[in-house]
């Protein structure tokens, strides 16, 4: 076994023998398979482990091929991709151990190690891509909200002084009132919209048809 492929296993916390870490090879990419919405270790071994299991002529060669060629594709490569190879050189492995070749079950362990550390890191890259964009999204609806801040506040002085019935009447009536504000802070509204937007901002009074709540 070469020695990076000695020291990827050592990190990945495997034992380092040809029988056992395309074994533990497979149980990890199980774990982080079952880790996703609606999938199981079942899930896993009728996708993954069963149908390579049952091609006698596995070629985790070609897979690889084929997956270096995705990549120059609009299709691209998908995690699942990087999971069904790692599984097929893990399976190969075993196979090659079983039959004596324990030096090209090595080479094929430490692929399905290398394909297995390249999956785990796209699975955390795609996890922190996604943190990032809800972290900005909601910064930027806060940072929305706050340049909006005065015209929910004209809209709702207007309304309360308006003594509306409701709220979708009192939306209706300061309507143009509010959007000629926006325009005019610089923070405009969408036409169509404006009195849509209004009405949300007053969803929290009360007026005189409800009493005590209103919802319009």
């Amino acid at each position: 076994m070469t020695s990076k492929a000695n020291d990827a296993a050592m990190r990945m916390g495997v034992e380092l023998t040809t029988h056992t870490l395309p074994d533990q090879i497979i149980e990890r990419l199980s774990a982080l398979y079952s880790n996703q919405p609606g999938q199981t270790d079942t899930s896993f071994h009728d996708e993954f482990v069963a149908p390579l299991s049952a091609d006698e002529l596995l070629d985790p060669a070609q897979l690889e091929r084929e997956l270096y060629e995705r990549i120059q594709t609009v299709e691209g490569v998908s995690v699942v991709d990087l999971m069904q190879l790692s599984c097929a050189y893990a399976i190969r492995a075993t196979r090659l151990h079983a039959s004596g070749n324990s030096e090209a079950g090595w080479i094929d362990a430490s692929f399905a190690q290398y394909w297995l550390g390249a999956l785990t890191g796209a699975m955390l890259a795609d996890r922190i891509a996604k943190t990032a964009l809800t972290t900005k999204a909601r910064s930027g609806g806060a940072k929305r909200a706050e340049r909006y801040e005065p015209l929910r506040q004209r809209a709702q002085e207007l309304a309360a002084a308006g003594g509306y019935p409701s709220r979708r009447q009192a939306a209706k009536k300061i309507r143009d009132e509010i959007f000629a504000l926006s325009l005019k802070n610089k923070t405009p509204l969408k036409a169509e919209q404006a009195e849509i937007t209004i009405y949300g901002w007053l969803k929290d009074m009360t007026f005189a048809s409800k009493h005590k709540t209103s919802t319009g």
